[in-house]
This record gives structure tokens, sequence and C-alpha cells, in this order.
């Protein structure tokens, strides 16, 4: 049975006796919620002081804002008990050192209540303390500081000033604030373990939920870093969590130096930073070293959203993040020196602004979910989506996610840099798309060069190089711009079809669609196979009229070895099976179509079924065919046969062969069949010379005469004949040769 009964509430100091009713329940009072919310309410209005502070006595030997602390433990403190002044009136730095000065603050929880906003004009210092937390009460976040009831601390010390430096701290939370450099300081929240005096490690630290703003009603300092690790020592600063949190430096794409600096140090690895809001920075990450998981983070206005200096250990990961810097000049990741482990960069949203998106700049990286590429600023039509500085090696990518949003043109831009220190090319292996050098482990596990393409001369595979190396030792006999095989032993070389054709419309669009094609053309006047580029070939809305206002533009990536090129617009009816020819001899990558449009396609695919600019070569000491396997040569793909060799009876099939004519010489040949010497450039085996016989197994010349016979007359016919008489028994042989001497007679001069 509940009875309702007067609850007398005891004066507190200042404080209005009030009385409200309530049930009584189990020895307990219970109370309807609409009396708890009056009572709330009454109290607040008869009694501020009940909310808010007055001056008392504090632990820390400071006065401090009068209010009683109640349910409370000694591990939990509320900051106005130490005397920090919440209205920003008095400087709090002496009240927050004394705080983490204090002995036993390890494990405590500083805590800064809502609307608390703190003055603070000297550094204050967290120091060997482990397991501890501070925060406020309340949530900060992209609106979160003083306007908005979130506890904010405020510089208001020298220029330059660190606001908070912790060192030598282990295990802690910070979290709930927001932190405003005012314009002033130089770094917001400095973590580190330099100097004397320390007594553990730092490491294993969570920043959540902050607003780090360099000024939260103006402009920044230009030295402004947010949130900063390891700039002094470079070792055993790791393990931190930076989440849920929003940065910005100042007012313009270009302000402070970075928005959260990793430091130089081999040792700052596994950094987490997650799910952060960072803009209006100069950079937005700035990793000089370490490793760090770069995960679903909002980048925007920066100008440069992510920069890695060196050494990655022992991997990164920048995955998932979402990038709105798409003013001029803006860069999404700049890569500014040599990575020594792999780097995943996948899944990110990435604006194409007037200069590179992503820079490289040596080491490997992987993407194993596409990135997704958008137009910035001026549609990105002067910019770029990967850039290589080649100053510290080749860049490897590998992955699927390189085939996404990525063209012809952009991989032929990346490896066009020429890479420092004599080093091999780039190389870009994207499940299909490859350029990478492939070698076989064999059994004893040494690799076999199988299949590879060398670009320049000091281009290598597995040791090997290629016959630009200048007679380097292992060079093969592969050129360059080629596909080398099996160490050398083939080779494919000539001219491949261009690629990266693109269309674009000048002027006011039209409504048809126009469908190119584009050939390469070799020193011998063959051309490769006419080549679309899918989507990017078409120009869509091309114009109804043409003249120099109102045309199309045709690029593409250039062939190697091509003399020239030949460009091929389809019929709007059938474009995949009917064109015809508009331009030939182009000797560049471009070509302006300014009309007229044809009227007839007269050009049919199977007029040029396959390339003929391409040429095999074999190598190596021999080429075997086995088991009775057949060499076969046809005119056309496998239906006219014109000869065969065949490895089973060792015999050969002709249908013409040039160089013998005569069936007298080559036994059952009909002349229809040969093709090249006359009978007059050859003596028969057997027959006669001069109208005498020729015995077997003799030579017999017009300058030469060997066999077993009387001496034939010299004449001017003769005349340098070389005969040979054999002797008989008893009688020696005669060698003798036809001259001519002074008086114009003839007659053989005696040799033996």
């Amino acid at each position: 049975m509940r009875s309702v009964v007067p609850y007398p509430r005891k004066k507190d100091r200042g404080a209005s006796h009030i009385a409200v009713l309530g049930y009584v329940s189990g020895g307990r009072l219970l109370l309807p919620f609409e009396f708890g919310a009056v009572f709330i309410l009454l109290v607040s209005a008869l009694n501020p002081s009940a909310l808010f502070a007055q001056t008392k006595s504090s632990d820390f030997g400071q006065n401090e804002e009068n209010r009683k602390v109640q349910n409370k433990t000694a591990m939990e403190l509320d900051v106005r008990d130490a005397g920090v002044d919440c209205t920003f009136t008095k400087d709090s730095s002496a009240a927050l050192n004394s705080i983490t000065a204090a002995v036993g603050s390890n494990g405590r929880a500083v805590t800064f209540p809502p609307g608390c906003h703190v003055r603070l004009s000297r550094t204050w210092f967290v120091k060997n303390l482990s397991g501890f937390t501070i925060r406020g009460t309340s949530g900060a976040g992209n609106n979160g500081y003083y306007g908005t009831n979130v506890p904010t601390i405020t510089w208001s010390g020298q220029r330059d000033g660190e606001m908070i430096d912790m060192e030598y701290v282990n295990g802690f939370v910070v979290e709930n604030l927001a932190i405003d450099g005012g314009g002033i300081a130089g770094v917001g929240i400095n973590v580190d373990r330099y100097g004397t005096g320390g007594t553990v490690n730092t490491t294993d630290g969570i920043f959540r939920r902050l607003n780090v703003n360099a000024n939260l009603v103006g402009s920044g300092n230009p030295n402004w870093s947010g949130l900063q690790f390891s700039m002094r020592q470079l070792n055993n600063v790791e393990d931190m969590r930076i989440t849920d949190s929003v940065f910005y430096c100042g007012s313009s794409t270009t302000s402070g130096t970075a928005a959260i600096v990793i430091g130089p140090s081999y040792n700052t690895k596994n950094f987490k930073i997650e799910h952060n809001f960072i803009h209006l920075c100069n950079r937005g990450i700035w990793q000089q070293g370490g490793s760090a998981l770069i995960e679903a983070n909002e980048v925007g206005s920066n100008h440069i959203d992510i920069q890695l200096d060196f050494w990655t250990d022992p991997n990164e990961r920048i995955v998932d993040n979402l990038s709105e810097s798409a003013e001029s000049g803006d860069r999404f990741l700049l890569i500014n020196g040599s990575m020594n482990h792999s780097v995943e960069i996948s899944g990110n949203n990435v604006p194409v602004n007037d200069t590179c998106s992503i820079t490289f700049n040596g080491g490997g990286f992987y993407s194993g979910l596409p990135n997704t590429f958008y137009n910035g600023y001026g549609s990105g039509s002067v910019g770029h989506k990967l850039c290589n500085l080649g100053q510290h090696g080749p860049t490897q990518l590998s992955g699927p996610g390189w085939l996404h949003n990525l063209t012809a043109q952009d991989f032929a831009y990346f490896e066009a840099v020429t890479i420092g220190n004599g080093s091999s090319h780039s190389v870009i292996d994207a499940f299909g798309v490859t350029n990478v050098n492939e070698g076989l482990l064999l059994g004893t596990g040494t690799r076999f060069f199988a299949r590879g393409t060398f670009y320049n001369a000091n281009d290598s595979a597995y040791g090997l190089r290629n016959t630009k190396s200048g007679g380097g030792i292992g060079s093969t006999p592969c050129g360059l711009n080629t596909v080398c095989l099996n160490e050398g032993a083939s080779e494919i070389e000539g001219v491949a079809s261009p690629d990266g054709l693109t269309c674009t419309v000048v002027g006011s669009r039209g409504s048809q669609t126009h469908s190119w094609y584009v050939s390469a053309v070799d020193s011998a006047g063959y051309q490769t196979l006419p080549r679309s580029n899918s989507n990017f070939s078409n120009c869509y809305y091309a114009p109804t009229s043409y003249d120099r206002d109102h045309y199309e533009t045709l690029t593409w990536v250039a062939s190697p070895n091509a003399g020239s090129y030949r460009l091929y617009l389809g019929n709007p009816a059938a474009p995949g099976s009917q064109m015809v020819l508009v331009a030939s001899g182009i000797t560049g990558t471009s070509y302006t179509f300014e009309g007229p449009f044809p009227s007839t396609f007269p050009v049919r695919a199977s007029d040029d079924p396959y390339n003929k600019t391409l040429i095999q070569l074999f190598r190596g000491r021999e080429f075997d065919l086995q088991y009775g396997t057949p060499l076969k040569g046809f005119s056309d793909k496998g239906m006219t046969q014109k000869w065969s060799l065949d490895s089973v009876t060792g015999t050969g099939t002709f249908a013409r062969i040039t160089g013998i004519t005569d069936s007298a010489v080559v036994k059952n040949l009909n002349s229809n069949y040969l093709d090249g010497k006359q009978a007059s450039d050859f003596a028969p085996a057997e027959g006669t010379v001069d109208g005498k016989d020729i015995a077997p197994n003799s030579v017999v010349t017009t300058t030469m005469r060997l066999e077993a016979s009387s001496t034939p007359k010299c004449d001017a016919a003769h005349r340098g004949q070389l005969n040979y008489v054999a002797g008989g028994k008893g009688t020696k042989d005669i060698v003798q040769i036809c001259t001519k001497a002074a008086n114009e007679s003839y007659g053989w001069r005696l040799v033996y």
C-alpha cells in the first residue's frame, strides 16, 4: 500500500526548504516524473548555487567555486574542485597543473562540466601518469565548443606555445573537449616521451570526440599543429587512436602546418586515425614515419589531405576516406619518400583537381577495393589521377583496385617519368593489366624469366638485361618495348595497337553519337587492327555542323615504333561493323575533326582481319617438333595450306620453290612450281659437254673440268679452265690450265 507523505529536504547553506509530495514504497521515496521535473526547476530558481558554484577552500590549496560535491569518489575529480575557473575569467594553468602533478593522479578521471570555458596561458603538463582520463562530460563535434556548452580550453599565452604537453603517459583517454588555439598557439596537444625523469612508456592512448581548432572564432596560427606525436623522442610513442574528432587549422586550404602530425620515428607504430573530420589545413594528416590505419575520415579543403614521408612499418592502410578537397592545387595523397613496406590505398573517394591526386615516390602500393576519382577543381581537365616522382626507385602498384577509374592515359603518365638512380621502370599489376616481369619458380627455387618488357637501358628482370644495356653481362637479345619471353628465347616485336582513344566535343552540342577508331601504321605501311576504347571513344552530342568553334578532338596513347596513325569513323547506324577512313599519315597523338561528316562507310570489319605489324622471333639451340607434330603454313585462318614439314617422314610439301627452275636439275619438278635459276646456270650431273660424254663422279663447269678423260681443246671458250687427266698404269696424272699467250694463241700450260 503506497501512501503520500511530504518529503522534507534539509536546508543547505543558502538553500530554501522545499516540500514535495512523493510515494513511500518499501522504505524508498518515489517521485512521480512530473514532480521530479518540478523539483529540479524549483531548486534551480530558488537556489542557483545548487547548480552553479561559489568560492570555497580547495583540497589543492587554491580557492575554488563553492559547491558541495555529492556521490563522487576520490578517483573522479571535477576540475572546479581544483580551482579551475570555468567562466574564462581567470587563468587556470596553475590549477590544471596541480591536478596532474598531485600524488595519486594515476587512474584518476579529470572531468570538465558542460559550459566550462577554461583560459590557459601556460602549458598544461601531463607527465608520468597511467590509466587516467581527461574528459568533458558533454561530447564535442563539428559545432562543439564553448558556444554550444561543450567544455573548451582556449589558449591565451605566448605565440607558438604548446597548450597541453603529455610526456611519459600510458593507457589514457582524452575525450569530449574542445581545444582552441585562439589563433596564437602553435600546438594543441603534444604527445611524446622526452625529457628527464620519465618513469613510464608513452603508449596506448585514445583521443576521442575532440574539437581541435587553431581558432574557434578566426584565423589560426600558420605554425599550428593540432595533435602531434613523437616530434622529439624518436622511439616508443606508439599504439595511439584518434577517432570521432574534428580538426580545423584555420580558414583556408593552406592554414597551419597540419591537423595531425606523426613524427619522424621508426617506432610510431600501430596508430589508428579513424572517422575524423579534418578540414582547412595545409596538411590534414602528416605522417613523417611509423605506420597507421587511416580509415573512414572525411577530409576537405586541405592543400594535402594525407602526406607520408618515409618508413611505413610494418604496414600502412589508407582506406575508405572521403575527400572534399577540390580547390586549386589540392591533393589527396602525397608520398614524399620511399615506402619500405607495403601501403594499401583502397576504397577512397578522391577529387581530380589541377594537380596530382595521388603522387608516388617509390615503394609498393596495394589496392583491393577500387578508389573512385571524381572531377574537382576545373573539372580535373589539367590534373592527373596518378603521378610518380621517381626519386626513390620504382613504384609498384598491385591489386584489382587499380583497374577502376584509370585509363591508358593515366597509366602512360604514371610510367612516363624516368626513375632515379638508374632503376628499372615502375610496375603495375592490376589483375589483367600488368607490366610486371614474370618469373616462374623452379623446383630448386631459382626464378625462370618467363615474360616481361624492357622500357629503357636500365631495365632488368631477375638479373637479365636488354640489348640497349650497353653490353652488360646477362643481356638478352630482347629490345625495348617488346614482349620478351623465356629468357629471350622468343620475342614479339613490331607495332602494337594504340590505346586510350578519347573524344571530346567543343562548341554547341548536337544529338548524335560518333564512334571513333584508331590504328597504327608501321614503316612498311602495314596497320594494326582499328581499336576503340569502349565508351571513351565516343563523342556524345557531336556537333550538327562543323567550323572552327564546333569540332571534335581525338587523343590517344602512342604505340611504340609506330610511323603514323589512321583514324576511322563508325557508321552511326552500325558503328561496330561499318566505318570510313577519315585521316591517315597522322604523326602525333591527337587530331581535330572539323567535318564534313562522311556519307558512306565502305570499310568493313572483315577487311582487316589480323594485325600485320607484329613479328614473332624464335631463338635458342634448336626448335624441335616432336611426336610427329607437323609444321604447316597457311595463307588464311587454317583453311588454305601452302606448305608443310612432316616430322614423322622428314618430307616437305611446298606449293612453289623459289631459287630452282630446271626439272633437269631437281628431278620430278614441273617448271610451273619453280621460280629463279635457269638451265644455263647449271650443268647436268650426267650428259655431254663439247659433244663428249661426262663420266660419272666427274665435275664439269665452264671454268673447271675434273674427270678421267683425254684433254679437251684449249680455246677462247675454255680459257681459264682447269683440267685434270688421270694417268694410266705407269703414267703420272696431269693437271693443266688453258691460257692465252701474248701472240693471242691458246694452249694448255702444265701445272703438274
